[in-house]
């Protein structure tokens, strides 16, 4: 008999989650449960006859090998899109005045000293203190450290805060001093723990990358696709689809309960057009923001959901406008900028 799964959450992280699956065993029933009539969750991908508008996140970290991986995985890896060369890079408010993010930063990660060395967004004491990682031995400690205390520790209150917070905080919304490095900038840690630190860690990728690629450096910031990011969630719907895994969009899992006849998995209520009332599975994945999975999961795992209800949440607002090309007085250069909390 078939084993089943059942994946709650359409969002990235469910669909991924149902394509493992798949791809490890062919052979599960896997189910996956979306209570919007549309996938990808906080993905929202606007397309017109001239336009792409991201209502949501637009691109991923290149330094981040699973985005990069999935993609190929998915046989995505040639559609991968980066900034346009000539608007590439950011930038930093400081003092009132725009100024560009050093070359080679966009991934936190310092891939180029020089540029990080002449920026006016930090003063002289700022730079070397950066520069002393070159000196700095490594932790040894097998604690989790927050970002901010990670960044800090290696190059300097100044850094931190005039660099790494804005961009940091362009990505994840939230407070660097809450957010886990082993969750959100695992590679920092790995470079420290091999090479001794962040910019030694940068200029020896430099030198593999110039011993096996002729100098070709690997790409760093951010990717995307021509059509959007929902490229991603699309292509993983057919490819769960084409392994013979289920998606019933429009279905609200209102509850996980055991089973009723004492069998080891769990039973889902269901509501939405049609889908069963109740529906017994071997095992379940939840893949809903936290506030979203406290509630299935009380009726058995009560600590589990006081620790899910009490991870703090952000709100993002975005804003899309479009100016015809005739009114702009100026080429528009760079991707946006980034407001550090000193501003």
């Amino acid at each position: 008999m078939r084993r089943s799964v059942t994946v709650i959450g359409g969002g990235i992280s469910g669909l991924a989650a149902a394509h493992r699956l798949l791809a490890h065993d062919p052979a599960l029933d896997v189910t996956l449960f979306e209570r919007e009539e549309r996938l990808g969750g906080k993905i929202l991908t606007e397309r017109g006859d001239c336009y792409v508008i991201e209502a949501g996140p637009d691109s991923f970290l290149s330094v981040k090998p699973r985005g990069v991986g999935l993609s190929r995985e998915l046989g995505l890896d040639e559609r991968l899109v980066e900034p346009d060369a000539r608007n590439r890079g950011a930038f930093v408010l400081h003092h009132g005045t725009l100024v560009p993010i050093p070359e080679g930063l966009s991934g936190l990660v310092p891939s180029r000293l020089s540029p990080i060395l002449t920026t006016p967004l930090l003063s002289a004491r700022g730079k070397l203190r950066l520069a002393a990682d070159l000196l700095i031995r490594p932790s040894r400690s097998d604690n989790d450290e927050s970002l901010a205390a990670f960044v800090e520790r290696r190059l300097g209150r100044e850094a931190y805060a005039r660099l790494i917070e804005p961009l940091m905080s362009g990505i994840y919304a939230g407070d660097g001093r809450q957010l886990s490095l082993a969750a959100t900038f695992p590679n920092l840690r790995t470079a420290e723990l091999a090479h001794g630190g962040m910019l030694r860690g940068a200029i020896a990728t430099r030198r593999e990358a110039a011993r096996n690629g002729g100098g070709t450096v690997p790409r760093r910031g951010f990717l995307s696709f021509p059509t959007g990011i929902a490229e991603l969630a699309e292509a993983l719907r057919a490819r769960i689809e084409s392994r013979g895994g289920t998606i019933r969009t429009g279905a609200t899992v209102s509850a996980i309960l055991p089973r009723s006849d004492r069998q080891p998995g769990y039973e889902l209520e269901v509501d939405g057009a049609g889908a069963a009332p109740m529906s017994a599975f071997d095992a379940a994945i939840v893949a809903t923001p936290a506030w979203a999975a406290s509630p299935l999961v009380r009726p058995w795992a009560a600590d589990a959901a006081d620790a899910l209800a009490g991870i703090e949440h952000v709100s993002n607002a975005i804003v899309v406008a479009a100016f015809p090309a005739s009114g702009m007085t100026r080429p528009l250069t760079g991707t946006g900028y980034v407001v550090p909390r000193a501003e």
